[in-house]
């Protein structure tokens, strides 16, 4: 045996499983903010926590992104690499809205103006969620059709998490509170 881990390539399927983890990850990070924005301004901790716990979910999405783009990318064809390429330019779009959100939202902007950041906070999770819509889009179908057939495949447990509404009925208007 060897004194080193064996890195196992990975497969169509472990990278949608894993896709499938990162979008639900994600979810459960958003829903754990958007219950602090729907109140007075939350601890300083817990709003600090919150916003770390989505800044890494978003960060591990992004790297299995980067190693799913390497995984297809050799073997797309000409049209599936040009939505390779759309998601590419909705990841850059996403990393740069991403960091002047941050930037300009510290803690100390935030609770000097509470319903801005609210209302800040909304759209930045609306540009995550469009931007997992379309990874739903190109990339579940791309993976299905290059991983291994069989019942697993389409079983509920492989099924995406439903992403929530980002509508006005969904997300309340911090402006009306």
């Amino acid at each position: 045996m060897p004194a080193y881990p064996i890195a196992v390539p990975p497969s169509p399927d472990s990278l949608l499983l894993e896709l499938h983890r990162a979008h639900d990850g994600i979810v459960a990070a958003m829903e754990a903010l958007i219950r602090l924005t729907w109140g007075a301004p939350p601890d300083r901790v817990l709003l600090c926590n919150a916003r770390w716990a989505l800044s890494r979910a978003s960060a591990g999405r992004r790297l299995l992104w980067a190693d799913i783009l390497h995984f297809l990318a050799p073997v797309a064809d000409r049209e599936a690499a040009l939505e390779l390429r759309r998601l590419q330019d909705i990841d850059i779009a996403l990393v740069r809205a991403s960091a002047d959100h941050v930037g300009r939202w510290t803690i100390a902007a935030i609770l000097a103006d509470w319903p801005g950041y609210c209302e800040a906070s909304q759209a930045m999770r609306g540009r995550m969620i469009s931007a997992m819509e379309a990874e739903k889009q190109i990339l579940y179908p791309l993976l299905r059709s290059m991983g291994r057939p069989g019942p697993a495949r389409d079983s509920a447990a492989m099924a995406p998490q439903t992403i929530m509404n980002h509508s006005s009925r969904a997300w309340p208007d911090r402006r009306a509170s």
